[in-house]
Protein backbone atom coordinates (compact mmCIF):
# COMPACT_ATOMS: atom_id res chain seq x y z
CA UNK A 1 0.00 0.00 0.00
CA UNK A 2 1.59 3.44 -1.24
CA UNK A 3 1.16 6.33 1.36
CA UNK A 4 -0.18 8.00 -1.76
CA UNK A 5 -3.21 5.04 -1.17
CA UNK A 6 -3.20 5.47 2.27
CA UNK A 7 -3.79 9.42 2.47
CA UNK A 8 -6.44 8.93 -0.28
CA UNK A 9 -8.58 7.04 2.05
CA UNK A 10 -7.92 8.68 5.37
CA UNK A 11 -9.95 11.18 3.80
CA UNK A 12 -7.71 14.30 4.29
CA UNK A 13 -9.97 16.35 2.21
CA UNK A 14 -8.25 19.10 -0.63
CA UNK A 15 -9.49 20.72 -3.87
CA UNK A 16 -8.33 19.53 -6.98
CA UNK A 17 -6.07 21.47 -9.42
CA UNK A 18 -6.31 20.74 -12.77
CA UNK A 19 -4.26 22.79 -15.48
CA UNK A 20 -4.25 21.78 -19.23
CA UNK A 21 -0.71 22.73 -21.21
CA UNK A 22 -1.63 22.77 -24.85
CA UNK A 23 1.60 22.95 -27.47
CA UNK A 24 3.35 24.94 -24.92
CA UNK A 25 0.47 27.44 -23.46
CA UNK A 26 -1.08 27.60 -20.93
CA UNK A 27 -4.67 26.22 -20.74
CA UNK A 28 -7.99 26.93 -19.04
CA UNK A 29 -7.49 26.19 -14.55
CA UNK A 30 -10.76 24.98 -13.00
CA UNK A 31 -10.72 23.90 -9.00
CA UNK A 32 -12.57 20.65 -8.38
CA UNK A 33 -14.44 19.76 -4.91
CA UNK A 34 -13.35 16.30 -5.67
CA UNK A 35 -11.13 14.53 -8.19
CA UNK A 36 -11.13 14.43 -11.73
CA UNK A 37 -14.83 16.53 -11.25
CA UNK A 38 -16.57 13.89 -9.44
CA UNK A 39 -19.69 14.76 -7.47
CA UNK A 40 -18.84 13.40 -4.06
CA UNK A 41 -16.72 11.04 -2.05
CA UNK A 42 -18.48 7.73 -0.50
CA UNK A 43 -15.79 5.83 2.14
CA UNK A 44 -16.58 2.20 2.96
CA UNK A 45 -15.41 1.17 6.29
CA UNK A 46 -15.42 -2.18 7.47
CA UNK A 47 -14.64 -2.95 11.51
CA UNK A 48 -13.29 -6.06 13.05
CA UNK A 49 -12.09 -8.17 10.31
CA UNK A 50 -15.32 -10.68 10.43
CA UNK A 51 -14.55 -13.69 8.26
CA UNK A 52 -17.47 -12.40 6.05
CA UNK A 53 -15.85 -9.25 5.13
CA UNK A 54 -13.23 -11.64 3.79
CA UNK A 55 -15.69 -13.72 2.20
CA UNK A 56 -18.62 -11.45 0.79
CA UNK A 57 -17.00 -7.51 0.88
CA UNK A 58 -13.42 -7.81 -0.57
CA UNK A 59 -14.81 -10.14 -3.39
CA UNK A 60 -17.57 -7.60 -4.46
CA UNK A 61 -15.27 -4.69 -4.08
CA UNK A 62 -12.69 -5.79 -6.63
CA UNK A 63 -15.13 -6.84 -9.29
CA UNK A 64 -16.27 -3.04 -8.68
CA UNK A 65 -13.02 -1.53 -8.61
CA UNK A 66 -14.30 -0.01 -5.61
CA UNK A 67 -11.79 0.41 -2.27
CA UNK A 68 -12.57 -0.23 1.38
CA UNK A 69 -10.97 0.54 4.88
CA UNK A 70 -10.89 -2.36 7.15
CA UNK A 71 -10.21 -1.27 10.47
CA UNK A 72 -8.28 -4.43 11.73
CA UNK A 73 -7.72 -6.06 15.19
CA UNK A 74 -4.59 -7.96 14.73
CA UNK A 75 -4.34 -9.84 18.33
CA UNK A 76 -8.23 -11.19 17.73
CA UNK A 77 -6.70 -14.36 16.74
CA UNK A 78 -10.37 -15.92 15.95
CA UNK A 79 -10.69 -13.31 12.96
CA UNK A 80 -7.28 -12.15 12.41
CA UNK A 81 -6.11 -15.27 9.66
CA UNK A 82 -3.47 -15.68 7.22
CA UNK A 83 -5.89 -14.41 4.29
CA UNK A 84 -6.24 -10.98 5.76
CA UNK A 85 -2.51 -10.32 5.38
CA UNK A 86 -2.53 -11.45 2.01
CA UNK A 87 -5.24 -8.91 1.07
CA UNK A 88 -3.19 -6.03 2.33
CA UNK A 89 -1.63 -5.92 -0.78
CA UNK A 90 -4.53 -5.45 -3.15
CA UNK A 91 -5.13 -2.14 -4.05
CA UNK A 92 -9.34 -2.74 -2.83
CA UNK A 93 -8.30 -3.22 0.77
CA UNK A 94 -7.08 -0.64 3.02
CA UNK A 95 -5.95 -1.77 6.15
CA UNK A 96 -6.96 0.59 9.20
CA UNK A 97 -6.01 0.54 12.96
CA UNK A 98 -8.55 -0.57 15.27
CA UNK A 99 -5.87 -1.32 18.28
CA UNK A 100 -4.63 -4.61 18.70
CA UNK A 101 -6.93 -6.87 20.58
CA UNK A 102 -10.40 -4.63 20.76
CA UNK A 103 -10.79 -4.44 24.40
CA UNK A 104 -11.54 -1.85 26.85
CA UNK A 105 -8.90 -0.16 28.24
CA UNK A 106 -8.21 1.46 31.92
CA UNK A 107 -6.09 4.03 31.12
CA UNK A 108 -4.22 6.45 28.86
CA UNK A 109 -1.03 4.10 29.01
CA UNK A 110 -3.07 0.76 27.77
CA UNK A 111 -4.57 2.91 25.30
CA UNK A 112 -1.22 3.41 23.69
CA UNK A 113 -0.38 -0.15 24.39
CA UNK A 114 -3.35 -1.21 21.93
CA UNK A 115 -2.48 1.11 19.18
CA UNK A 116 0.83 0.99 19.11
CA UNK A 117 1.03 -2.53 18.70
CA UNK A 118 -1.69 -2.73 16.30
CA UNK A 119 0.84 -0.19 14.36
CA UNK A 120 3.80 -2.53 14.76
CA UNK A 121 1.53 -5.44 13.64
CA UNK A 122 0.61 -3.94 10.13
CA UNK A 123 3.86 -2.64 9.39
CA UNK A 124 5.18 -5.59 9.70
CA UNK A 125 2.89 -6.64 6.61
CA UNK A 126 3.98 -3.33 4.87
CA UNK A 127 7.76 -4.29 2.34
CA UNK A 128 8.73 -1.27 3.71
CA UNK A 129 8.36 -2.28 7.71
CA UNK A 130 8.58 0.71 10.02
CA UNK A 131 9.09 3.33 7.01
CA UNK A 132 6.11 6.21 8.03
CA UNK A 133 2.62 5.64 6.33
CA UNK A 134 -0.80 7.63 7.04
CA UNK A 135 -2.94 4.76 8.38
CA UNK A 136 -6.81 5.73 9.40
CA UNK A 137 -7.45 4.86 13.30
CA UNK A 138 -10.86 4.13 13.82
CA UNK A 139 -11.60 3.75 18.22
CA UNK A 140 -13.25 0.35 19.18
CA UNK A 141 -16.91 0.26 20.29
CA UNK A 142 -16.14 -1.78 23.41
CA UNK A 143 -18.52 -2.79 26.48
CA UNK A 144 -17.85 -0.86 28.97
CA UNK A 145 -16.71 1.58 26.77
CA UNK A 146 -13.53 3.53 26.84
CA UNK A 147 -13.31 6.25 29.37
CA UNK A 148 -10.27 7.91 27.91
CA UNK A 149 -10.56 11.54 26.74
CA UNK A 150 -11.21 12.31 23.03
CA UNK A 151 -7.97 15.01 23.52
CA UNK A 152 -5.94 12.13 25.22
CA UNK A 153 -6.68 9.83 21.97
CA UNK A 154 -5.96 12.84 19.76
CA UNK A 155 -2.47 13.21 21.42
CA UNK A 156 -1.10 9.47 20.94
CA UNK A 157 -2.43 9.10 17.60
CA UNK A 158 0.34 11.33 15.47
CA UNK A 159 3.06 9.38 17.06
CA UNK A 160 1.85 6.31 15.19
CA UNK A 161 0.88 8.34 11.98
CA UNK A 162 -2.34 7.85 12.29
CA UNK A 163 -5.53 10.14 11.31
CA UNK A 164 -8.89 9.52 13.35
CA UNK A 165 -11.68 8.85 10.57
CA UNK A 166 -14.63 10.85 10.90
CA UNK A 167 -17.88 10.65 12.31
CA UNK A 168 -19.75 7.23 11.22
CA UNK A 169 -22.86 5.98 9.40
CA UNK A 170 -23.36 2.41 10.43
CA UNK A 171 -25.18 0.09 8.46
CA UNK A 172 -28.05 -1.94 10.53
CA UNK A 173 -28.27 0.72 13.20
CA UNK A 174 -28.48 4.09 11.47
CA UNK A 175 -28.96 2.96 7.81
CA UNK A 176 -31.38 -0.46 8.37
CA UNK A 177 -31.93 -0.86 4.73
CA UNK A 178 -30.07 -1.35 1.19
CA UNK A 179 -32.53 1.60 0.11
CA UNK A 180 -31.61 3.81 3.12
CA UNK A 181 -27.76 3.33 2.10
CA UNK A 182 -28.61 4.27 -1.84
CA UNK A 183 -30.76 7.15 -0.19
CA UNK A 184 -27.19 8.30 1.85
CA UNK A 185 -25.38 8.02 -1.02
CA UNK A 186 -28.11 10.08 -3.01
CA UNK A 187 -28.10 12.28 -0.62
CA UNK A 188 -23.90 13.31 -0.71
CA UNK A 189 -24.26 13.36 -4.27
CA UNK A 190 -27.05 15.88 -4.25
CA UNK A 191 -24.82 18.34 -1.89
CA UNK A 192 -21.60 17.44 -3.12
CA UNK A 193 -20.37 16.13 0.38
CA UNK A 194 -18.29 13.26 1.52
CA UNK A 195 -20.38 10.03 3.00
CA UNK A 196 -19.27 7.01 4.64
CA UNK A 197 -21.19 3.86 5.00
CA UNK A 198 -19.70 1.72 8.10
CA UNK A 199 -20.22 -2.31 7.84
CA UNK A 200 -19.60 -4.96 10.69
CA UNK A 201 -20.49 -8.55 9.49
CA UNK A 202 -21.48 -8.74 5.78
Amino acid sequence: MSPSHAFATALLLCSGCCLTVKGGEVGETKVESWKDGRKTAILLFFDDNTPSQLKNAIPELKKRNLVGTFYVCPGRKQFWTAAWEKEESDPAVVLGNHTMNHKFVADATEMENEIKECSEALAKLRPDGQKPVLVSFGKPGTNPPWKIAEDQIKAVIPKYNLVYRPAIVMASIHLKTGKDMVSAVDKAIAKGEAGNILFHGV
